[in-house]
């Protein structure tokens, strides 16, 4: 499902499927709920010790990356070579142990992803150890940098993200959006339902309640 049909059917449960003028006032916020909702189910699944669904990684393919100056991350390393990508990443979701960047890869070692590293632990990284650790990989200021002896034109990242959306604004390697208004919603499928009742059970609800009806719209209530 696209998160346009979650969002039109959690307004078809308050509306008893009839359309009103308010629909397109309230879509938006609905849409935001549905995200911020997504969130929170994964965290608790994901917190709990249940597996990652493939159906909720997002990938963004052909990220450009460039050579920086390593004290942007206080990474003063002689013999290797500090890149990062040339865009800041979408943020992801953090769980009781880490963010949600699950895989970065290259074309240039195909089947070798990179070794993900939280950026507390990079500035003890020593030089010369990437030939048995292979590449290195951490997020810093929603930057991803790389310490590695080997320089790279692009890299791709899969991640877990907190508004799938953002992934529009990424193209893939055949310059196609990484997201779109008809893109599947990244969530597994037994979700969903849950997802639908607690937007409408808890945000739609109280959202409704709390309004006054001063104007004369069609709805009426």
């Amino acid at each position: 499902m696209t998160k346009n049909q979650i969002a039109y059917d959690i307004l078809s449960l308050f509306y008893k499927g009839e359309t009103t003028d308010d629909t397109n006032l309230v879509l938006p916020q609905i849409k935001y709920w549905i995200d911020i909702t997504r969130s929170k189910l994964i965290r608790n699944s994901i917190n709990k010790g249940q597996s990652i669904n493939p159906d909720i990684i997002q990938t963004i393919e052909c990220l450009n990356v460039e050579i920086v100056d390593a004290s942007e991350c206080n990474c003063e390393k002689s013999g290797c070579v500090i890149q990062r990508t040339s865009l800041k990443l979408p943020t992801t979701i953090e769980t009781n142990q880490s963010n949600l960047l699950l895989n970065v890869s290259t074309s240039l070692i195909p089947g070798k992803p990179f070794t993900i590293i939280p950026f507390s632990r990079a500035p003890y990284i020593k030089a010369g150890k990437f030939t048995n650790k292979g590449n290195i990989a951490f997020l810093h200021n929603k930057y991803l940098y790389i310490l590695s002896d080997v320089l790279f034109d692009k890299i791709s990242v899969s991640a877990v993200f907190q508004n799938p959306e953002d992934l529009k604004y990424f193209k893939s390697c055949s310059s196609k959006n990484c997201y779109s208004e008809d893109s599947e919603y990244p969530m597994s499928n037994h979700m969903i339902d849950d997802l639908k009742k607690m937007v409408f059970d808890t945000n739609y609800r109280i959202y409704f309640n709390s309004q006054e009806d001063d104007i004369n719209d069609s709805a009426g209530k």
